[in-house]
Order: structure tokens, then C-alpha cells, then sequence
């Protein structure tokens, strides 16, 4: 009789854990999903590249690529060198940090690696693909500070 009094309460504690886990975990939500491709939008890449000198986007390919997982963020721009930074997401607002090699046009008057900030905001809207408004940020350098410009999700 002892037993099968032992195995109910143990049975019952791990009953009781599991459904405080569900409920604790109904309240939780997963992050949003901002992984793929974006281009950065034609009207903002001339003011990128007038002021950044060409660090990272060429004419012909501005763009990015974002890796997710879960809060935890790699951005990877389409350069030539695929510059990478890392980043966090929270709520609809993302900040990468990170450097840009030397051998990328500017950083060589800002030093042997210049730092790289990237904040980027996501405004969702219903009739067209998600949008990013983005500042880009050079803490170590005043050549390229404060370039705001826009990207948008591509679609396959």
C-alpha cells in the first residue's frame, strides 16, 4: 500500500511540474522571424555610398543577409569580402556591432579596423513585403556617422 501511495505523489509532483511549465510557457512567444535576404532600397544606396565611401555595398549588389536564432543575430552584407556582424534582436528592433576589415576604402583613415553599429527598426506592412529603417553608425570614426537608410525583405 505504501508503494502505490509513493508512486501517485510521484507521479502527481511530475504531473503538477509539467502543466506549471505549460503554463508558464503559454505566456512566452517566439521571437519574430527576420532571417533572409534584404536589398537595400535604391533611393538610400547613393546616400550610403556617397557618404560611407563604398565601404560595404557596390553599386550593383547592396544587400544583406540575416541568420537567426532565436534572439541571436548574424548579418552578413554582400560585399567582397562578406563582412560579418553580430547582433540581438528585441521586440522589432535589431543592433548589430561589429568591424569592417581594413582593406575596405574608409577604415584605413579611421584606423586598422573601423567599428561598425547598425540599428535597424522593423515596420510591417500589411499591402507590401517587411521593411527595415536603419542607422548606420561609426563610434570611431566621424567619416561615416549617422547614414539612415531603408531595406526590404525579398521575396522568393
Amino acid at each position: 500500500m505504501r508503494l502505490i501511495i509513493l508512486y501517485i505523489l510521484l507521479v502527481g509532483a511530475m504531473l503538477a511540474g509539467l502543466l506549471e511549465i505549460l503554463h508558464v510557457g503559454e505566456k512566452m512567444k517566439a521571437p519574430i522571424d527576420v532571417s533572409g535576404n534584404w536589398t537595400i532600397e535604391k533611393q538610400t544606396q547613393s546616400k550610403i555610398q556617397s557618404n560611407c565611401m563604398n565601404i560595404i555595398f557596390s553599386k550593383h549588389n547592396a544587400g544583406f543577409n540575416i541568420e537567426q536564432s532565436g534572439k541571436f543575430l548574424e548579418l552578413t552584407f554582400s560585399d567582397a569580402s562578406n563582412t560579418k556582424l553580430e547582433g540581438e534582436l528585441e521586440n522589432d528592433s535589431l543592433k548589430f556591432i561589429g568591424t569592417v576589415p581594413s582593406g575596405s576604402g574608409i577604415s584605413k583613415s579611421c584606423g586598422n579596423k573601423l567599428q561598425v553599429e547598425l540599428k535597424l527598426k522593423l515596420i510591417k506592412k500589411a499591402s507590401s513585403p517587411e521593411e527595415f529603417i536603419g542607422v548606420w553608425t561609426t563610434p570611431n570614426c566621424n567619416i561615416c556617422r549617422n547614414v539612415i537608410f531603408s531595406a526590404v525583405k525579398q521575396t522568393n
